[in-house]
């Protein structure tokens, strides 16, 4: 069984929770969780770093000259 991306899925779950929070119904509840969108997108976040070589790092980041 062939499995997507997991880059590309990680990328999906960011873009769905940024449409939940500035989606109007989400807006107006007065909903006050433990652990917030903000949270899920810092795991997110965390897991496409860890996810992610130390070589792409280095070759996306342009290099600097002192």
């Amino acid at each position: 069984m062939s499995h997507p991306n997991l880059h590309i899925l990680i990328d999906a779950a960011q873009l769905i929770l940024e449409e939940i929070a500035r989606h109007p119904d989400y807006q107006a509840l007065d909903y006050q969780p433990d652990l917030t969108i903000v949270d899920a997108q810092t795991a997110l976040s965390y897991l496409i770093h860890a996810t992610t070589p130390l070589e792409s790092f280095r070759e996306a980041t342009p290099a600097t000259t002192v």
